[in-house]
């Protein structure tokens, strides 16, 4: 089995110093990364089986909800399974302490992955309906981090689909929670909303995350320019948080529509149909003026606009205030 170079894996992941500080605290050595990496490439058919099941169950339920605009599946990179577990214990998260080849396919649980994307937030119950519906869904299946070294890990019927952990909902501070509760919430400090689903698929653990379009925009952004490796940066932070709170109200905008009432739908496609519309070519500025004690309104009136404000101008004057 071909192994991994340390010297390559350093430089191309930056992280020469966190595996030197893992091997001195002895959390792990590069010997275990390279059992990790090789017993993973020996898992691969194992995977790809998990995959090909996991890619019919959600055409399935592409094809019978009607309410899914788009679904993507991948199985996790060798090089980013040792990079993930380097980060994990790089920041001391309990779940992958004593972390091993004997162990660490029972711990991490999104070696495939899975994409769902929605066109709006109303559409996530009966996707989740579908899911708890067509999954065999027993706290006795799930996945307990404090049972060592098992952790639950049970052989279960590979021609099933197993939710192995609570549903979990993560969402950025200010989101509103659409799931009213029905699923467990908890806040992401990266501005990131999305549900999460862990199933066990042939015997490996898989996640599903459910998500609006416009939330996978900002996740998309957010892994290209700041998580994981940019985190500590400041500037990309409220950046990103800009674009987290940009594409929540999207969402917010697109909800709102389909949550008016009927006559009010209607007063929006006849009165203010396109056709009925006249733009003016003066744009007419209010000033607030104060006359003894009073205020009044005074209209200075300017000719056609001869300029706009550059958007990027505005996002970038609101980052610079908000540092």
């Amino acid at each position: 089995m071909k192994e991994i170079c340390r010297n390559y894996f350093e430089e191309k992941y930056d992280c020469k110093e966190m595996i030197s500080w893992l091997e001195k605290n002895q959390h792990i050595t590069w010997t275990d990364l390279q059992s990790i990496y090789c017993d993973f490439v020996k898992r691969k058919s194992c995977l790809e089986k998990a995959q090909e099941s996991l890619i019919t169950f959600l055409n399935n339920m592409k094809k019978q909800t009607k309410q899914i605009h788009f679904i993507s599946t991948r199985i996790k990179d060798e090089e980013h399974l040792l990079y993930k577990i380097i980060r994990k214990l790089s920041s001391i998260q309990q779940k992958y302490q004593d972390i091993n080849v004997q162990n660490y396919y029972k711990i991490i649980t999104d070696f495939v992955g899975g994409r769902v994307l929605l066109k709006y937030v109303k559409d996530w119950k009966e996707i989740d309906e579908f899911i708890r519906s067509n999954a065999i869904d027993e706290k006795q299946y799930y996945i307990r981090f404090d049972q060592k070294p098992d952790y639950n890990f049970k052989d279960l019927d590979k021609s099933s689909i197993y939710i192995v952990e609570e549903p979990i909902l993560f969402m950025r501070y200010g989101s509103a929670d659409f799931t009213s509760h029905r699923i467990k919430s908890k806040l992401s400090y990266r501005g990131y909303r999305s549900i999460h689903y862990t199933f066990k698929v042939h015997g490996v653990y898989c996640e599903i995350q459910l998500r609006t379009m416009a939330d996978e925009i900002y996740a998309e952004f957010s892994h290209d320019v700041f998580y994981p490796d940019n985190e500590k940066n400041v500037f990309l932070k409220r950046y990103t948080d800009h674009i987290s709170k940009l594409t929540n109200e999207i969402d917010d905008m697109l909800s709102m529509y389909w949550y008016l009432p009927e006559d009010a739908v209607n007063v929006c496609k006849t009165h203010y149909a396109e056709r009925d519309l006249e733009y003016p070519a003066i744009v007419k500025k209010t000033e607030l003026v104060s006359t003894g004690g009073e205020t009044s309104q005074k209209s200075n009136e300017f000719s056609q606009i001869d300029s706009v404000v550059n958007p990027s101008d505005r996002i970038n004057s609101r980052i610079k205030t908000g540092l």
